[in-house]
């Protein structure tokens, strides 16, 4: 079976984008995840940055996550498109303490749908800064927020704190997986 051949070749590279308005913790989210380090003075992303982490999937299968790291600032919005071009999947991020980048994570899908990438690939949604409030957004509101848009899941982490760093990012990764194996292996990404 032609599935089974693409899912045994090791080392695929799987692009991942994080979105989000400036000053959510997009930076430290990914630094976390990729070398478990915090840097509490980081500073903003100027146009987009990328890291790279190779973990495993369930199966023991070996992947390379190329993970982008997208400038919320409003002039680098319209790269989206740009630097989207070949991804498997995307975060979502918004500050849990921050009702406005929580209403703005509409503006980021709306970008992904104009140029047909959220149709293509799994997105989640991370709540950061988990360690900084009690979150002005609830459970609940999220839950409903990735029903009704289709999306695949939502998590509130704390980049500072480390606390469930990874698990968007494994979700992604099983997600993308189970999505190519169905749809004909993991191609180019295009």
């Amino acid at each position: 079976m032609p599935e089974v051949r693409y899912l045994q070749h090791q080392n695929s590279v799987l692009k991942i984008i994080v979105a989000g308005d400036g000053g959510v913790g997009k930076t430290s989210l990914i630094r976390r995840y990729v070398s478990d380090c915090f840097n509490p003075a980081e500073r903003i992303t100027i146009g987009c940055d990328f890291y790279t982490k190779v973990l495993k999937a369930e199966n023991g299968q070996q992947f390379k996550f190329q993970i982008w790291d997208v400038g919320g600032q409003e002039q680098f919005r319209a790269l989206l498109p740009l630097w989207s071009k070949g991804s498997r999947g995307a975060i979502l991020a918004f500050d849990v303490g921050s009702i406005e980048s929580y209403l703005h994570l509409d503006e980021w899908l709306s970008m992904m749908l104009d140029v047909g990438m959220a149709e293509k690939f799994p997105i989640v949604v991370v709540g950061n800064k988990k360690d900084l409030s009690d979150g002005s957004i609830g459970e609940s509101d999220l839950d409903q927020y990735v029903r009704k848009r289709r999306l695949n899941g939502y998590y509130l982490v704390s980049a500072k704190d480390g606390i469930s760093v990874s698990s968007p990012f494994l979700r992604l990764l099983k997600l993308i997986t189970e999505h190519e194996a169905k749809d004909g292996g993991l191609g180019n990404g295009e």
